[in-house]
């Protein structure tokens, strides 16, 4: 009797785990692009808009840090501005010091922020 589940069970889970392993895959090339102009202007209204709060100005440095760039600084720039209007000068210091980090030693990057 036991022998029997047990023989019933694996052969179950073979034919589980086989099942598995068959997997479809899709190639999602059709990806159009942003480019760098559109990808700036989003950024920017996006800190300019009037209702922001704390939480999104975080939200969009950190979505913008968590990609393999430094910010222009014009989204820099409207990101501190966002930072004046909701009154949170810790903010400001966190975002400059994460562009620094971000820029690493090259004082080049860093030098077009002044």
């Amino acid at each position: 009797m036991f022998r029997a589940l047990v023989v019933r069970g694996a052969t179950t889970f073979q034919a589980v785990s086989k099942s598995g392993l068959r997997t479809s895959s899709r190639f999602m090339s059709a990806d159009k692009g942003v480019s760098e102009e559109e990808f700036d202007k989003r950024y920017e209204a996006y800190f300019n808009r009037p209702d922001i709060d704390g939480w999104e100005i975080r939200k969009g440095m950190s979505d913008l840090f968590g990609m393999d760039l430094v910010p222009e600084p014009v989204i820099v720039a409207a990101a501190l501005r966002a930072c004046r209007r909701v009154n949170d000068y810790s903010l400001t210091t966190r975002i400059l010091e994460s562009v620094k980090v971000k820029c690493g030693n090259k004082r080049l990057a860093l030098s077009f922020l002044s």
